[in-house]
């Protein structure tokens, strides 16, 4: 049933209305008429279109590859939108295969061998077409290895920070990818530039297949509101720590008289982010002091939120900030602005 299936796809792709396919029909069909009154020994307009019997079957094979190569295109945007990988993998294979069979084609149907005077002429012309079409030969090379190392699929959230592309994979060919970014742009990209240069797939984190997705933010905090915790402002501390429900996140006797309250923000962010349930566990939560400079001193949050879904992401990575902001009230610090 699966055949049978495939076999229509190839047919209606085969006779699908388009230009290259209704060219190429049609050329057919004039080629194969003129071939006939030829060898019947008919004469069309005189002797004008009397060719060697070679450029008749040359002719036909170079038409019918065309038609295949267009076919396979119009199957890869159908698999494309199905999703359907290893169809799509085949159909680009198939195109390979159909360009291979015309060059035998061509050296068969002419007799083309090392002993004729063309021969040379071959290797002149095999050099030239290859330099004109290397990068698309780059691109062969990049789709199988991409393809064979499953490192590109339909519908991969992919980032390219060189082209400044971010989104869904589209459609993949043997020389392109295409890109549909969030902001609802759409990018064509050469294959061979994701070969060749960094880009981040990001699908797995995105289907929660890993730890998380990361989220990286520095705060600089004022340098001049840094110091020890007098009595008073210790016991305030308690006091504070109470009224908002977060007395479990520093122990008792980190709050003491002496105590910097940079130590104990640092401490309190860390358990509190311990304890959130959209911070992942794994592989770390970090809550670390960075060098201090002209802007202050950085605190630098590190961690893994387990809801990597574009929305639910940056909601809980706002509620994060905000929280961390509004918490250095209590600690008598502030974030450091220019002036």
């Amino acid at each position: 049933m699966a055949s049978k299936n495939m076999f229509c796809q190839i047919l209606g792709a085969l006779f699908k209305p388009s230009a290259i396919s209704v060219i190429g029909w049609f050329l057919l069909l004039c080629l194969g008429v003129v071939a006939c009154f030829q060898f019947a020994g008919l004469q069309i307009f005189g002797n004008l279109i009397e060719l060697p019997c070679k450029l008749y079957i040359f002719g036909g094979v170079t038409i019918a590859a065309l038609l295949a190569i267009s076919a396979c295109s119009t199957l890869t945007d159908v698999f494309s939108l199905l999703k359907k990988e290893v169809e799509l993998t085949r159909c680009q294979i198939a195109i390979l295969v159909v360009i291979g069979l015309w060059i035998i084609s061509f050296l068969l149907i002419f007799d083309i061998r090392q002993d004729t005077t063309y021969y040379l002429a071959l290797l002149v012309l095999g050099s030239m077409v290859g330099w004109i079409f290397k990068d698309i030969l780059r691109g062969v090379t990049a789709f199988v290895h991409l393809r064979i190392n499953h490192l590109l699929n339909i519908g991969d959230w992919v980032q390219v920070p060189k082209y400044n592309v971010d989104g869904e994979v589209r459609r993949v060919t043997l020389t392109t990818v295409t890109i549909l970014n969030w902001d609802t742009t759409t990018s064509s990209l050469p294959i061979a530039a994701l070969h060749t240069e960094h880009f981040v797939n990001m699908q797995r984190m995105a289907e929660g297949k890993t730890y998380g997705r990361q989220m990286v933010k520095t705060f600089y905090i004022n340098n001049k509101y840094i110091h020890s915790l007098s009595a008073q402002e210790a016991d305030s501390l308690r006091k504070k720590l109470i009224l908002n429900d977060a007395p479990h996140y520093l122990q008792e006797c980190d709050i003491q008289e002496g105590a910097l309250n940079i130590r104990l923000f640092r401490l309190y962010i860390y358990h509190w982010l311990m304890n959130h349930p959209d911070v992942s566990q794994k592989p770390w939560v970090l809550a670390r002091w960075m060098d201090p400079g002209e802007h202050g001193t950085p605190l630098q949050i590190y961690i893994y939120l387990t809801k990597s879904n574009l929305s639910a992401y940056e909601w809980s990575q706002s509620q994060i900030i905000e929280h961390i902001i509004s918490s250095l009230d209590l600690f008598g610090l502030e974030l450091f602005q220019s002036s």
